[in-house]
């Protein structure tokens, strides 16, 4: 499956099963030419900022915030260590911050383990 297959699957399960609910996604894996990039990059501050936002708090967060990763990779080494990147320390370092901030945050692969973090959140089970 598709990054942007992924990410509307995981928007569509949240449109479902928590129709109420406030979010933003970004436009992860979309296909857009080089005008249309660089027009977003113009528009978008800050890099590495999370793929999935969700404005609804729970009874110990203010919001979940997601950056979503497609099924099959990892953004960590065997060892538990986040992989070389200059991208995925950009990711790290907002997801941290928004944490601190009172989001609770997660890297998250493919779409069950999204539905299973969302779920998680809005039972107030995380």
């Amino acid at each position: 499956m598709s990054e942007y297959n992924e990410h509307k699957a995981i928007v569509m399960y949240i449109n479902y099963k928590y129709p109420k609910a406030i979010y933003r996604s970004d436009l992860s894996g979309v296909k857009m030419s080089m005008g249309t990039i660089r027009k977003m990059a113009a528009l978008n501050k800050y890099k590495g900022f999370p793929d999935l936002i969700i404005y609804e708090p729970n009874l110990k967060y203010i919001g979940l915030v997601l950056e979503i990763k497609k099924e099959g990779s990892n953004p960590y080494k065997q060892n538990g260590e986040l992989k070389s990147s200059e991208h995925l320390e950009n990711q790290v370092f907002w997801l941290n911050h928004l944490s601190k901030l009172g989001f609770k945050t997660s890297f998250i692969v493919g779409v069950p383990e999204a539905i299973k973090i969302i779920d998680k959140y809005f039972n107030n089970e995380v």
